[in-house]
């Protein structure tokens, strides 16, 4: 019997427009930056200011921006900017390619008169719950690693045991959108077939006109107990 990856819904905290929630709560704002990548050196090595972005930062990863949006002080298109990140290989889902332009999703945080930014990713903030942004767009990877999942069909449903009404396909960065979808509650499967094992995850999200966050999807590896025998 072939071995089986089951899959999770992960659907992590992100924020796209700025909210808040009382007179001292955070504002959060989802920055959408293209960037190309000009140098990647472990941050023991790197003399200059860097931006902190993820916890535990061990790389300087140092970017020339193309464009911003929304517009915000702190990153010119033009300039360079230098962040502090935990793992390249995680970022990029191995080496980066020096002076390819990527799209990278950013939290820009306001509290207390103090910005902090957080979350650097090359795909956009996840949902905590089940909720998603109209139109309906998602990403796949792996929990343990944080990898991507490319060439993973995308099924969308509206009923449980429906037929599929849109499939897509994830890119090598693992995305993948339903364009054309409306909002409302959707059944979402989403299947690979590797070597001796097939990768397999289902949701349930409801799409909902207002939200910008995104349905994230991660496979963890599970053998089956024959397999393993």
């Amino acid at each position: 019997m072939k071995p089986r990856i089951a899959a999770a819904i992960l659907l992590l905290l992100g924020a796209a427009n700025a909210q808040e929630h009382g007179p001292t709560a955070a504002k959060s704002l989802e920055l959408h930056l293209k960037a190309t990548v000009e140098a990647v050196v472990p941050l023991s090595d790197f003399s200059g200011q860097v931006t902190p972005t993820d916890f535990a930062p061990r790389f300087a990863l140092t970017l020339l921006i193309e464009t911003v949006r929304p517009t915000v002080n702190e990153f010119a298109p033009g300039s360079e900017i230098t962040f502090a990140i935990h793992s390249p290989a995680l970022l990029f889902a191995g080496d980066p390619d020096k002076k390819m332009a990527y799209d990278f999703y950013l939290i820009r945080e306001t509290e207390g008169g103090k910005v902090r930014f957080i979350g650097l990713a090359t795909h956009r903030a996840c949902a905590e719950d089940d909720v998603a942004g109209y139109p309906l767009s998602g990403w796949v990877g792996y929990t343990n690693t944080g990898d991507s999942v490319s060439d993973m069909t995308v099924t969308a449903r509206t009923s449980l045991h429906g037929p599929p009404v849109a499939t897509a396909k994830t890119d090598s960065a693992g995305r993948f959108s339903f364009p054309t979808l409306g909002p409302g509650k959707l059944y979402l499967k989403a299947t690979k077939k590797i070597v001796d094992a097939t990768v397999d995850a289902e949701a349930v999200v409801t799409v909902r006109k207002g939200k910008h966050l995104i349905a994230c999807l991660v496979a963890e590896a599970q053998m089956s107990q024959e397999s393993s025998q």
